[in-house]
């Protein structure tokens, strides 16, 4: 298998960057995190993608709604789509935090396999964040704060180098997108979702999800890409069942599920390590991770090149 470093920049912008900014022409986006003083203001508003940059950035051209002055250039980071802003908002709120004992031991087994030689600024940065953490976690005399359980989503991009000859760093900065959730990762709830809150309903048998203080769930939860959860036999009983079988689509918005559901019954302790050995390499935060990259799990960069 190609590694990501090996495959030429101009390649990788022409058959990934590219493409997917040609699929993001007309499609409407909340704008988010402009740090600038004129930024600011257009921090909540909605735009359509015009266009976009041919070049390492790919800045995209934004004609923001209500105004009659010429596109704006904005980078994929400072956009979110209006469809995820819907499909995430108040997903799975009520899940109560995971214990300390449980942090640190993710922590440890993540620092475990992040202890090799790393020539990335960024991911160096993110590691540093967890042991960190894990001191305060193991010492007798922190008392910890909120802020100390929390990490900005994407921390640590800003040291690679966007326009520079890193194959990595420049589809990190190109392809990373708007924060999904409040731009934060927490990791007391980084396994948001996994687990019950005693707060949502499963669809199909309206039972309150119930949860376990220690995760270890008497029924596994599947969560589909459309992020609808259901008991695992509910929604295998549902797509075994006449209309089920006829449709194959989630029985709460109708939208197809996957072919191979394996993927998405995951065991609770091995998503939940999954996501925690996550952060430090692409630095998203739990709900970037669920929209980003759960929903899709099998998916490949589309790249060839001889």
């Amino acid at each position: 298998m190609t590694s990501i470093v090996d495959i030429p920049i101009p390649v990788m912008l022409e058959q990934v960057v590219y493409p997917d900014r040609q699929k993001m022409i007309g499609e409407r986006f909340k704008i988010v995190h402009l740090e600038s003083e004129k930024g600011k203001g257009l921090n909540g508003r909605y735009c359509t993608v015009v266009g976009f940059d041919r070049d390492k950035i790919a800045r995209l051209h934004c004609r923001i709604e209500g105004d009659n002055e010429e596109a704006v250039k904005l980078k994929n980071r400072n956009l979110v789509a209006e469809e995820t802003n819907a499909a995430l908002e108040n997903f799975m709120e009520n899940s109560a935090p995971m214990p300390d004992n449980k942090i640190a031991a993710c922590l440890e087994l993540a620092l475990e396999k992040h202890s090799g030689p790393m020539d990335r600024a960024d991911l160096i940065h993110r590691v540093g964040l967890y042991r960190d953490l894990l001191q305060k976690l193991q010492s007798s005399e922190s008392s910890l704060t909120d802020e100390d359980y929390c990490f900005p989503c994407a921390d640590g991009l800003e040291l690679l180098n966007e326009g520079g000859d890193n194959t990595f760093g420049v589809l990190m900065n190109a392809m990373i997108v708007g924060c999904c959730g409040n731009g934060t990762m927490d990791m007391r709830y980084v396994d948001r979702g996994l687990k019950g809150d005693n707060h949502t309903e499963c669809s199909v048998c309206h039972e309150v999800l119930a949860a376990d203080s220690d995760g270890s769930l008497d029924q596994v939860l599947v969560t589909l890409p459309c992020l609808h959860v259901f008991h695992e036999k509910c929604i295998v009983d549902w797509l075994d069942s006449d209309v089920g079988r006829r449709n194959w689509n989630c029985p709460t918005c109708r939208q197809v599920v996957p072919d191979d559901m394996s993927t998405y019954r995951v065991h609770y302790d091995e998503q939940v390590q999954r996501r925690v050995d996550e952060y430090p390499l692409s630095g998203y935060c739990t709900k970037c991770m669920m929209w980003l990259m759960e929903r899709i799990r099998n998916e490949e960069l589309p790249i060839t090149f001889e």
